[in-house]
């Protein structure tokens, strides 16, 4: 109604100079109210009042969700949800009891691994079922023990290229870390065929780091932190390293995936429990790909110590995964419907013959191997195929889960959050300090607002990345009531954060003259005007000063 109001005044003009009708009531009117801004007024008054009444009827001032909880089988346990109806961003507690022979394994939401918490509280923003499954009691998933030895998968098999694209994932548990001075040896791809230094550090390998270990570049390193490293034809090594507060720790499970995509060169990227945590578009090309590869998980490396550990839930696509099918990754497969999952280790469905474990990805004619790997003399090593050992393995246990804190405009303001790591539940606070002449204005995560608290606390569920916004304060010349409401000038456009809902909005010059007004919808309200000049933004009883 404003838009198509400013837009017909000089047609009105025009119109109601040739008809004086504006004093007259003209057919089904039940008054004549003297003024083309005076019929406006009233029809923006009646559409407001109208949408307000219906809302009213249909009881749609708050979205409401259904919330469902349902055992996978209902022979092994029951479910139970707090609460079946809910308002959006309202929190409801799930609660799964096993029955006699089993326990409970995990809470799932549209077929992705939720938590293994119970009972679980959850924040619900849509209508939901929440699955809980349950195990026998007894039932044992199974891992490979790696022991100091290396999970491996020969290239030879592989028929792989320079350029074919290809991408690893597993779960890795650390018992303890026996550092070398290079710290410990995590994914490697080598041939016994190299030497002196590829034979050791190969086509690709990564290490966890040993307290104070220093970088190439002077950097010194955490206990913990990981770094993946790939020969290029200069020999130099591309690094990926993740940000320092990503470390790996003992007696505790990490989801790794590395994948290795090629467009005009190789594109890398490294995620830890399915959150990107580097990426490198190599611009040199790779060390040629050698068929004598092994692509190997663990085991020893010149300076850097084998793993004393269990792997488990292995999987090799040829192919470059998207961050959605690393999430996927991380939960185990009962079916492979991918061809592109060339090579699946579970540690549960294996065939097992003569040292080799074959694959159930969709060629299972693939092999691994559990290699024994030995430095016969410096740039000379030799690997050796053992019998594998199965231990426990992955059940579900909770993760490490990442915090960040940026702001969308670092000459405007900087950010501080609490802990960069929590686990699943744990709460952070994030504080935004805005720079001399600019004002916070609210948190986003993906685009979407979050909150305009600041300091804000929140609890976390999952990776999550915040944004602090700020504006340039020289927009608001002042505030005569409490600081509720915040207010930025973008373009042609009054943006107003912190509004609620239903709220009237009213934008008026100094002289009194409305330019526009709305009915805030939710936390931001957007009001186009071409008006120029100081501009009274009236919010309910709130008044606030803006400069356009």
């Amino acid at each position: 109604i404003n838009n198509t109001e400013e837009y017909l005044q000089t047609s009105q003009q025009n119109n109601f100079n040739v008809w004086k009708i504006l004093n007259t009531k003209v057919y089904r009117e039940l008054e004549a109210r003297g003024s083309y801004e005076a019929e406006v007024d009233f029809l923006r008054n009646y559409v407001t009042s109208r949408i307000a009444y219906l809302d009213e009827q249909f009881e749609l001032s708050e979205l409401t969700f259904s919330v469902v909880a349902t055992p996978s089988d209902p022979e092994k346990g029951t479910a139970q949800v707090s609460v079946s109806q809910v308002v959006e961003g309202d929190s409801v507690i799930l609660t799964a009891t096993p029955k006699e022979g089993y326990r409970f394994a995990s809470w799932t939401l549209n077929g992705k691994l939720l938590s293994v918490v119970n009972p679980y509280t959850t924040l619900v923003t849509s209508n939901s079922n929440y699955i809980a499954n349950f195990v026998k009691s007894d039932e044992m998933i199974y891992g490979a023990s790696l022991q100091g030895k290396a999970f491996g998968i020969p290239a030879s098999q592989l028929g792989f290229n320079d350029q074919t694209p290809f991408s690893i994932t597993f779960w890795i548990y650390f018992n303890e870390f026996n550092h070398e001075d290079g710290g410990t040896q995590l994914l490697n791809i080598r041939t016994p065929e190299d030497g002196w230094p590829a034979s050791d550090w190969g086509y690709l390998w990564s290490t966890i780091a040993k307290e104070g270990s220093i970088t190439d570049y002077g950097d010194r390193l955490k206990e913990g932190n990981l770094s993946l490293s790939c020969r290029t034809n200069s020999s130099a090594g591309e690094v990926l390293t993740p940000p320092s507060y990503v470390t790996l720790e003992p007696q505790k499970w990490y989801h790794i995936a590395v994948v290795l995509g090629y467009k005009a060169n190789r594109i890398i990227e490294l995620y830890v429990n399915g959150k990107l945590m580097a990426s490198e578009d190599v611009y040199y090309g790779l060390y040629s790909w050698r068929s004598s590869n092994v692509i190997m998980v663990g085991g020893p490396a010149y300076a850097r110590a084998a793993i004393d550990g269990t792997i488990d839930e292995v999987r090799l696509y040829k192919k470059a995964i998207t961050a959605d099918e690393v999430k996927a990754a991380m939960q185990h497969q009962n079916d492979v419907t991918d061809e592109a999952l060339i090579g699946y280790w579970d540690f549960e469905g294996n065939t097992v013959e003569t040292n080799n474990l074959y694959s159930i990805g969709s060629n299972n004619n693939l092999v691994a191997c559990m290699y024994d790997v030995y430095m016969k003399t410096v740039g000379t090593n030799e690997y050796t195929s053992k019998p594998f050992v199965f231990t426990a393995g992955y059940l579900g246990e909770e993760y490490d889960l990442y915090v960040t804190a940026t702001p969308s405009d670092k000459e405007k303001g900087t950010t501080e959050v609490s802990a960069n790591k929590v686990d699943t539940g744990e709460e952070v606070t994030l504080t935004a300090t805005p720079s001399e002449g600019c004002e916070f204005l609210n948190w986003t995560v993906g685009g979407a607002e979050v909150s305009h608290e600041n300091p804000y606390s929140v609890t976390i569920t999952e990776h999550t990345d915040y944004v602090a916004n700020f504006s340039e304060a020289s927009g608001v010349i002042s505030t005569e009531v409490a600081q509720t409401i915040k207010v930025a000038v973008i373009d042609r456009e009054i943006k107003l954060f912190g509004t609620t809902a239903g709220e009237e909005i009213t934008l008026f010059t100094t002289s009194g003259v409305v330019v526009a007004s709305a009915i805030a919808e939710d936390s931001v309200t957007t009001i186009p005007t071409n008006a120029t000049g100081v501009i009274v933004v009236k919010v309910g009883e709130q008044v606030l000063k803006v400069v356009k």
